[in-house]
This record gives C-alpha cells, sequence and structure tokens, in this order.
C-alpha cells in the first residue's frame, strides 16, 4: 500500500489532503508541491505532484483528491 505523497507523486491522484507530516516526504526530495496549509483544529497541506504545474488552490477546480487528514 502507498502513502500519500507516493499516490499523488505517482500520479495516481491529481491531489491530497494530510497532515503538515508531508513536509518530511517533501524535504527528502519528493517531487511535491504544497498548495496550502489549513488550520482549523489539526494543521492540514494540500499538496500536488510538482510535475502537474499548478501554483494555487484555484487551479485545482476539477481534479481527482485523494485522502484525508490523519490518513495514511
Amino acid at each position: 500500500m502507498s502513502t500519500l505523497p507516493e499516490t499523488v507523486a505517482g500520479g495516481k491522484a491529481d491531489l491530497g489532503i494530510c497532515s503538515a507530516s508531508v513536509l518530511r516526504e517533501w524535504t527528502m526530495g519528493r517531487r511535491l508541491v504544497v498548495l496550502a496549509a489549513i488550520f482549523q483544529r489539526s494543521p492540514v497541506a494540500i499538496l500536488v505532484a510538482r510535475r502537474a504545474d499548478i501554483s494555487n488552490v484555484s487551479e485545482l477546480r476539477g481534479r481527482h483528491a485523494d485522502g484525508h487528514a490523519g490518513q495514511r
């Protein structure tokens, strides 16, 4: 079973919504772009594969999302 960052980086999902722990993946060189940090109750991040060429949240319209905070 792959992790959410692997799923997004591998192209199986256009974007992922996950916890801030994804920053470890990014600092280790995983080709991801963290688009937003969402703080309501806990830190959550929206990420996309770098090759998706997405630079802001409005470009996510119509994309497939995978995961949620605390999953994977």
